[in-house]
Order: C-alpha cells, then structure tokens, then sequence
C-alpha cells in the first residue's frame, strides 16, 4: 500500500509541477490553452519506469518480454502524443489521449502492487499461497481407569473398565493439544474419582495417555492417537 501512495503522489506532483510551469510561461494564454497542461503522459511514463522495473524483478518470467514490449510502446505513444502538431489532433483529442496513458499507468501501478508483485519472489518465480491461520476447536477424549472403585467392586471385575473425559481447545492445529490437555486436566484436578477415600490419593486417577484421542469439533473425524 505504501508504494501505491508513492506513485500516485509522484504522478500528482508532476501533474502539478506541469500545471505551474505551463501557467507561468504562457501568462494571459493560460486560459485558452489550459488543456495543456494535461499533456504530461510522457512525464508520467518515465516517473512509472521505477514501478516498471519492480514489476519485472517480480513478475514471473514468462511476463518479462510482455512488459518490457507493453512499455516500450506506451513510451514510444506518448513520445509521438509529445511531438505532434496541432494540426495532427484537435487540442480536446490530445488531452483526451494524454489522460487515458495517463489512468493506464495509475492502474497499472495499483494492480500490480495490490495483486502481483505480492505473490512473486526476487528470481520471478511464483510464491506459494499461504495459508490462512483458522483457529478450530478440538475435542480431546481422554481415556482413564478410575481406581477408586476397586475397594468397592474388586480389581478383577474392574480389569479393562475405561472411563472417558472430553476436554475442548481452541488451536490452529492438533499438534501438543494431547499435552496440553491433560496437562490442565491434572492441574485443575478436573477428573474426580467415582468413589474417593477420605485421603485423595494421585492413584485413584490413571489418565491412559496413549489412547488419548483427538476430534476437530462438529465434523467427528479422527485427528490421531497420542
């Protein structure tokens, strides 16, 4: 955006530079040929040479002839616009012509600098897109034993009873979130045993950490095990 406000800036600043020379050297004539002072397509190709060779380091490659020809040929139309008599166009035709180069170089400049050197690297080679940072929420379904119930109903009839407690993160991507979560789980105490002793021991709770499965919320497709 910086460079757009350059350019325009310079390509204002010689519209208006032309503007003052013009009023000053014609005097009482001014006002008859105050059109003049649109005439200035040649000035305005030569400020645009520096956006042109930014385009051409940026451009990919098989643009670099296209641009260079493009170019040439604005400059050499305008030359000839810069050159010819009076009687070769009317003064409204002229200005007429001298503006449309000039609208072709400011859009030109705000294209390229808004859509194409963006997008391309120093050797003109095309830059991959990137990709759009989109925080997703994830369900963390944690397997554990509660070992609580085993002075209550015995380690035999307890063997391969698992329980689960899901926990939700909002991330960019499933990697570490298995961590994460059973990180807060444990520290927040957010599992409680089902039947627990007066003294709380760590024991109760056996978080089965390699099981730990990991959901992106609302489509239920499996992200991995952990």
């Amino acid at each position: 955006m910086e460079n757009i406000v350059y350019y325009l800036t310079l390509y204002v600043f010689v519209i208006l530079i032309r503007f003052f020379k013009l009023k000053k050297q014609l005097k009482q004539d001014f006002k008859k040929r105050w059109l003049e002072t649109l005439h200035g397509s040649l000035e305005i190709v030569y400020t645009a040479s520096g956006f042109i060779i930014a385009l051409l380091l940026n451009v990919p490659k098989a643009w670099i002839a296209a641009v260079i020809v493009i170019y040439l040929l604005v400059v050499v139309f305008s030359a000839f616009l810069e050159m010819s008599n009076e009687g070769e166009f009317s003064p409204i035709s002229k200005a007429l012509l001298h503006v449309m180069i000039v609208l072709v170089m400011v859009v030109s400049t705000v294209i390229s600098y808004l859509f194409i050197i963006p997008k391309v690297d120093i050797n003109g080679n095309l830059t991959p897109e990137k990709d759009l940072i989109v925080s997703k929420n994830y369900t963390i379904i944690i397997p554990y034993f509660d070992n609580s119930l085993a002075k209550h109903i015995g380690y035999s009839k307890l063997t391969g009873r698992t329980f689960y407690y899901e926990y939700s993160l909002n991330a960019t991507k499933p990697d570490s979130l298995a961590i994460i979560a059973v990180g807060n789980v444990r520290k927040n105490n957010l599992i409680k045993p089902i039947m627990p002793s007066t003294t709380v021991s760590p024991d109760d709770i056996q978080i089965i950490t390699e099981k730990i499965r990991i959901i992106e919320s609302g489509n239920f497709e499996k992200i991995g095990w952990y």
